[in-house]
């Protein structure tokens, strides 16, 4: 526990109080004046009270509460309209609330390894600013609108029930590396091509269909593509085997027929 007093340190700025066995935090923990960074990862919070975090609403830029057991995300969380980076992963938080779109700010959000999150909320969708969301294995069955994430570089979406169309990524300009291996996204792979900045394509085990399309000329950055184990039954453009960058094609467990070139 921390002692009497804490939220007396007016110059303190970080607390990194991880791996601990904590319960709960002191009532006058969040009464710090200028912190903007606080890690309480890996303890045991799960009914602790944090309505305190809404004192340093104006002041947080981090803010880390994975490995907590947390059954919900704390509804202050909303209120820190100032936060860059947030940290939810390895709770059993299964509900994710359209008032995440009052984190204009955030650039970087992890939920992964939850409890059930089921249909992304479209508020999700609007956050301009995001460049990585991780969100493996927390039972997502859909994304909403994306077009909103447009500086949107990183999407860590493996092992979940997803069941977009691959076209709804399409819209995602900015992405380097989409993982969205292990789920249900149906879908040919048209509009590829529009993702002009995509390193990398995770697309293994989903249910994809047709052929590996033309357009793919233009996804002109793209290094590795791995979509083995979907329903892929058309022809192998050989376009994609001209993109000035490819070095990993991965299309076992497929129909797929064409000339594969050396």
């Amino acid at each position: 526990s921390f002692p009497e007093g804490f939220g007396n340190l007016d110059s303190l700025e970080q607390i990194y109080a991880w791996g601990n066995q904590l319960t709960d935090v002191p009532s006058d923990f969040f009464d710090l004046a200028i912190v903007y960074n606080i890690d309480l990862s890996g303890n045991q919070l799960a009914n602790a009270d944090l309505t305190g975090l809404t004192n340093v609403a104006t002041t947080l830029t981090d803010l880390n509460l994975a490995a907590n057991d947390l059954p919900a995300i704390p509804s202050e969380v909303y209120s820190l309209t100032n936060l860059l980076q947030l940290y939810l992963d390895g709770n059993q938080i299964s509900f994710l609330d359209d008032q995440i779109s009052n984190l204009s700010n955030l650039e970087f959000l992890t939920l992964g390894y939850n409890a059930g999150l089921g249909d992304l909320p479209g508020g999700l969708g609007s956050l301009s600013n995001l460049h990585t969301l991780n969100i493996y294995e927390a039972g997502v069955s859909s994304f909403p609108d994306m077009s909103g994430l447009t500086n949107l570089r990183n999407l860590s979406a493996w092992n979940n029930n997803i069941s977009n169309d691959f076209f709804d990524f399409t819209v995602l300009d900015s992405i380097e590396t989409l993982d969205i291996y292990g789920n249900q996204v149906s879908g040919t792979l048209d509009g590829i091509g529009n993702l002009t900045n995509l390193i990398n394509l995770y697309a293994g085990f989903n249910q994809l269909s047709g052929g590996i399309p033309a357009d793919i000329s233009g996804a002109v950055s793209l290094e590795g593509i791995f979509i083995e184990n979907n329903s892929l039954n058309g022809e192998i453009d050989p376009a994609v085997f001209e993109l000035p960058l490819i070095n990993n094609i991965d299309l076992p467990g497929n129909n797929l027929n064409g000339v594969m070139l050396h």
